[in-house]
């Protein structure tokens, strides 16, 4: 089954995965999102105080303020759980749907890297609900998911916010091997060249070990999520969700890696000219 998910590289966003429902986050805010009653003791999910200033949602949290579009506010809650790990969570409006959630320091979910704080880094992980395709909301409730983007670029621009914890690497003779395809020349981790097979198949770029589809990049496509353009056409990232492998955790981990380096590509499609960043 076909999960579409977000990536991150430089203010880009890396991956999902399955939802875990939280309380409502109405239920006890007042009008303006501030909490009314609740206390960490009296109820394991607190609700964070949002302000709007330049088109933006502020979330108070323990780790920094989160800032969020604003145009959203008629559509999302926000609840935060303070057991371990701390969550940080949006749902859709009057209901305990989740949409997705920010976890710190562990929890569920992919790493999007990591917050430094009180001379510690932070690991900071996104969690996706599974979206119902059939819903009339699945559109929105998509936008919604890829605007965890904007959490993470004013994270970075805030708060020295460090994306995947890794940065690019720097001789790319021993660390990356290039990928010459009729759409751009890709970079990947050199570790994967004999695990990996690449196929073209119209404008897409496939990535597979053996025959397990991990990623794909679409040049101008209209699946999975935009992180930027290239040559003036959209660029897309699908991702793949690998559940048949739970059980055999080395190859789960495997295949998670190879998906998480997908940033290692976008980051090097920084430094080419034709690519903008969403």
């Amino acid at each position: 089954m076909k999960k579409y998910v977000i990536l991150l590289a430089l203010i880009l966003i890396f991956l999902m995965m399955t939802g875990c429902q939280k309380q409502d986050a109405q239920k006890d805010s007042t009008s303006d999102g501030t909490n009314s009653s609740s206390t960490a003791a009296e109820d394991e999910t607190v609700i964070g105080k949002i302000d709007e200033t330049e088109d933006m949602m502020k979330i108070d949290t323990k780790y920094g303020t989160l800032k969020f579009p604003a145009k959203w506010k008629d559509e999302v809650d926000v609840s935060i759980s303070e057991d371990e790990p701390y969550t940080v969570s949006f749902v859709t409006k009057g209901t305990d749907k989740e949409i997705f959630s920010l976890h710190f320091g562990g929890g569920e979910g992919y790493l999007l890297g990591t917050l430094p704080l009180n001379g510690e880094n932070i690991e900071v992980f996104v969690e996706d609900a599974e979206l119902d395709a059939k819903s009339k909301d699945f559109d929105k409730l998509c936008e919604i998911q890829e605007d965890v983007n904007v959490i993470l670029n004013r994270l970075t621009e805030d708060y020295a916010f460090s994306v995947g914890g890794a940065s690019k690497p720097t001789e790319a003779s021993e660390d990356v091997y290039a990928i010459k395809t009729a759409q751009a020349t890709l970079y990947y981790p050199s570790r994967w060249k004999d695990k990996v097979e690449i196929k073209e198949k119209g404008n897409a770029v496939a990535f597979f070990s053996k025959d397990v589809e991990v990623f794909e990049l679409q040049f101008g496509g209209k699946d999975g999520f935009s992180v930027g353009t290239y040559d003036g056409k959209d660029l897309r990232l699908v991702t793949f969700d690998f559940n048949d492998y739970k059980d055999d955790k080395a190859r789960f981990e495997e295949l998670c890696t190879m998906q998480e380096d997908a940033n290692t590509i976008l980051l090097y499609l920084a430094d080419d000219s034709k690519f903008v960043a969403a």
